[in-house]
């Protein structure tokens, strides 16, 4: 019996799905129709409410349910649509806090579920907020906003973000003031206004620094905030309005000095970039460029450490590390081995077992770097060097740890409130330095210099070193200059009358008191 041959399967027909139809009345809504349409259905319906966030905000829908807001989601994502925002992009204008989300959406919570009322939490607020700060940061690096970017990874980030700076809301760091604008150290005058910008938050919360950034962006980048500095956009009202608070920044800075000149022609506009670019052209031309090449080559050629007298051996390293900074700046990057070399051969001190310690230093294989042979030397000289405070003079050594008074440190430069106390018993500006300092370090710097021999006003006023009259010697004189003065009237008198040719002895006794050096006292009494 031949074998039965099934029947062909027949696949199933394919029922095309039915087109969408719109809820009656919203098929030709817009996104900015729908904001009037939401405002007049406080209670829409699930279908109304699907239509709206899946069909017309379907973007704003997606970042908003990473945020996952309320159990009844599409009601809180309406509320939000109800404070106007109908894009990503009008999440940026939402609040720069936490509680400003709160003061926004809070008022929902009041609000019967049928007038549209939804509860929000304190996570709620945290998550929306997250939201905004990623919009923010989009916009600030000059990105498109895509919701698919903000992930529950991204959000918690972004989460923590705003619980680190909350924790140091507050907090002001301590920052030195530039040193003045000079022939000789743009370079470091520039690093110095570039660390002030970067604390300071222009319009958009983006570092300052980015309005003077140049031109050309690193490879790679340091960190989020250097991104940010390369990535901000420099147009618009924003930009023009940081843009004149960094020119007035530089105007403060200059006005009065020699490189006033060379923003003069952009101080009427505050124009902030346009004056640093012109600083650049001026002191980084090739001719400055070779005088501080040259300057730093002398520095570094003529630095040699032999004693702890004037020139102990922080201002030698200190000389010898500013000299290798400007030949890298200008002209090529200094070795770190050829620094220690130099820093080797440049050691020579009468003390013999000093000058063998050094070298065996600076010629182990643990020593690296140029500034962890300082830190090793300047131990030795400590060591070796104990009473080597200078007894006269500006520059001490001092026998205290000045660290601990700092409120900042720099380059190894110590600053109490922006007043630079490395050299802690220099001569300190009775004006601006010396009445910035706490009472605590007045007396520790007026403590050392008494421990050292060095006398002046207040540890700040007068030439260092030198040595004030006492009291009781400036009265003495001022004294004997009442009598000279005195004395010199008597003697005038008696010519005019022609007393001196008196031969007799009443009248020679009589001249005598008269003009005698008790003459002053007798009349007094």
């Amino acid at each position: 019996m031949a074998a039965q041959v099934p029947p062909a399967q027949v696949p199933p027909a394919v029922v095309p799905p039915a087109p969408y139809v719109a809820p009656a009345g919203m098929g030709a809504l817009t996104a900015q129709t729908a904001q009037d349409w939401i405002g007049e259905h406080l209670n829409p319906t699930q279908d109304q409410m699907d239509h709206i966030f899946n069909h017309i905000y379907m973007e704003l829908n997606h970042a908003l349910g990473v945020c996952r807001l309320s159990d009844r989601q599409k009601y809180a994502h309406h509320a939000v649509v109800r404070q106007g925002v109908t894009d990503l992009d009008d999440l940026t204008m939402l609040g720069s806090s936490v509680s400003d989300i709160r003061s926004i959406l809070k008022m929902f919570n009041t609000l019967l579920a049928a007038r549209g009322g939804v509860n929000f939490g304190v996570l709620h607020y945290s998550r929306l907020f997250a939201l905004v700060s990623f919009a923010k940061d989009k916009r600030r690096h000059d990105q498109a906003i895509v919701a698919a970017d903000f992930t529950d990874a991204v959000m918690r980030e972004y989460i923590s973000k705003a619980e680190a700076k909350a924790s140091t809301e507050g907090e002001e760091l301590e920052i030195p003031s530039p040193p003045e604008l000079k022939d000789t150290n743009f370079h470091k005058w520039q690093q110095a206004v570039n660390t002030v910008l970067l604390t300071k938050e222009g319009t958009r919360g983006i570092p300052l620094a980015y309005v003077i950034r140049s031109e050309t962006a690193p490879d790679e980048f340091e960190d989020d905030t250097e991104r940010l500095i390369f990535e901000a956009s420099r147009t618009g009202l924003v930009w023009e309005e940081d843009n004149k608070n960094v020119g007035n920044y530089l105007t403060s800075l200059l006005t009065g000095t020699q490189a006033e000149s060379w923003i003069k022609p952009h101080v009427k506009s505050q124009n902030g970039r346009a004056m640093m670019t012109a600083l650049r052209v001026h002191y980084l031309g090739q001719s400055q460029k070779e005088k501080i090449i040259e300057d730093a080559r002398k520095k570094r050629d003529g630095a040699y450490y032999k004693s702890q007298g004037i020139y102990t051996f922080e201002r030698f390293s200190t000389d010898l590390h500013e000299a290798f900074q400007a030949l890298g700046d200008y002209e090529r990057e200094v070795e770190e081995s050829e620094k220690i070399r130099l820093l080797r051969e440049k050691i020579g001190t009468d003390n013999a077992t000093f000058n063998a310690s050094a070298n065996a230093v600076l010629y182990s294989r643990d020593i690296m770097t140029f500034e962890t042979a300082v830190a090793e030397i300047s131990l030795l000289v400590s060591r070796y060097f104990p009473s080597s405070a200078m007894k006269k003079g500006r520059y001490g050594v001092a026998q205290v740890d000045v660290s601990k008074f700092a409120t900042s440190s720099q380059n190894g430069r110590h600053y109490y409130q922006g007043v630079d106390i490395t050299e802690f018993t220099r001569f300190y500006d009775s004006k601006t330095e010396w009445p910035k300092l706490s009472s605590e370090l007045k007396a520790a710097i007026l403590q050392e210099k008494k421990e050292q021999g060095i006398t002046g006003k207040k540890g700040g006023g007068g030439k260092a070193g030198g040595k004030r009259q006492p009291k009781a010697l400036t009265k003495k004189v001022k004294k004997m200059k009442v009598q000279i003065k005195a004395l010199t009237k008597q003697v005038s008198e008696m010519k005019k009358g022609g007393g001196g040719d008196d031969d007799s002895e009443g009248s020679k006794k009589g001249s005598s008191e008269a003009t005698g050096p008790n003459s002053y006292a007798k009349k007094k009494d």
